[in-house]
């Protein structure tokens, strides 16, 4: 699969890594599921046949395509540690699936890669009851802001 890396597709990392699904490329999101394979469509492939896993959960099949996302997911490190559109594209995808504000207070799901990238960028998270929670919460908003809810291309009909 050689699509040239994009803000775009960082962002559907972001979402991807938050809330993927055990088989096939989908997430645990009975709200954002479709939305997700819209983005897919038009990002990245087209999407043919859609099941449904667990029957809620939208999903589809394609090894290439898996793969291809599991690869970027593994070298996060590299690609999100800079303060760029890549990172800010990749962490509004993960705040828009797994994330919330509770008092003023930015809640974040995700792994040990995640806190040490959010180290790297500066808002330096703390961890309590599996939520990463950036010390500058303001700042981190501020920086996801331009990426937040990203809505699919238009369609070329």
């Amino acid at each position: 699969m050689r699509k040239p890396f994009t803000p775009e597709i960082a962002y559907i990392l972001g979402m991807w890594h938050g809330k993927k699904l055990p088989d096939g490329i989908g997430i645990a999101s009975e709200e954002k599921g479709d939305h997700f394979l819209d983005l897919i469509r038009s990002y990245l492939h087209p999407v043919e046949k859609v099941t449904l896993y667990k029957g809620k959960y939208p999903v589809f099949y394609h090894n290439r395509l898996e793969n291809y996302l599991k690869k970027l997911e593994k070298d996060r490190w590299h690609r999100f540690r800079y303060h760029n559109d890549y990172s800010a594209a990749y962490f509004a995808g993960l705040f828009d699936i797994t994330g919330s504000i509770v008092d003023g207070t930015v809640l974040l799901q995700g792994d040990r890669m995640d806190e040490l990238l959010l180290s790297q960028l500066g808002f330096y998270p703390t961890k309590k009851e599996g939520f990463l929670i950036p010390r500058k919460p303001q700042a981190f908003l501020k920086y996801i802001e331009n990426w937040r809810d990203l809505s699919p291309k238009p369609s070329q009909d």
